[in-house]
């Protein structure tokens, strides 16, 4: 249903099944079903929802040491938090997801992780450090062919050298963006 579009369906079918999980006792329904539940609420713009349901489901995750869905909810959490402007507290869960994602070696979750500290960083104004981020992910989309996360990174070091005044640099990387969306379009 949530990928219909149907947020409100998905919304009540993911309680129901957080529900179903808690009386069965069975811990990694309820974190997915928690994890889903905040994505919903985040889409339907209540972020204080997610933000409540995502800190819920940390809870219990860190009582499993599941590495993987705890490194899902910290960085849920952390974009969240980053999109309220609570640019602190989203950097700690990011890192936490970021080190979770390496616990586990999850490439594709140190990437996420790694541009979402960008973007933080990018928020702070501490430019060297949100550039390192995003290199990191960037290098990760180049060498596995994904487009998508290779063009989001792009136009985020493109943003952090605008806010460094290097315009120049900012529009080879926008180029090169482009270049790669016009490329995918010709498929």
């Amino acid at each position: 249903w949530r990928y219909r579009g149907n947020y409100e369906k998905a919304l009540q079918l993911f309680i129901q099944a957080l529900n179903f999980y808690e009386k069965a006792g069975d811990m990694a329904g309820r974190l997915y079903a928690l994890n889903n539940i905040g994505i919903v609420y985040a889409t339907l713009g209540k972020k204080d929802l997610a933000i409540k349901t995502y800190r819920e489901g940390i809870v219990l995750a860190e009582k499993t040491e599941d590495a993987f869905i705890l490194a899902v909810l910290y960085t849920n959490l952390g974009i969240e938090l980053l999109d309220k402007k609570q640019t602190d507290e989203a950097i700690t869960y990011f890192e936490k997801g970021y080190v979770k994602a390496r616990q586990i070696y999850t490439q594709q979750g140190i990437a996420t992780c790694a541009v979402n500290l960008g973007r933080a960083y990018l928020d702070k104004n501490q430019l060297p450090k949100a550039a390192a981020y995003v290199q990191e992910a960037l290098d990760f989309y180049q060498k596995s062919g994904e487009k998508q996360g290779e063009v989001s990174a792009l136009n985020l070091m493109a943003q952090i050298r605008i806010a460094g005044k290097d315009r120049a640099s900012a529009e080879k990387i926008l180029q090169r963006s482009i270049s790669i969306c016009k490329e995918v379009q010709d498929r």
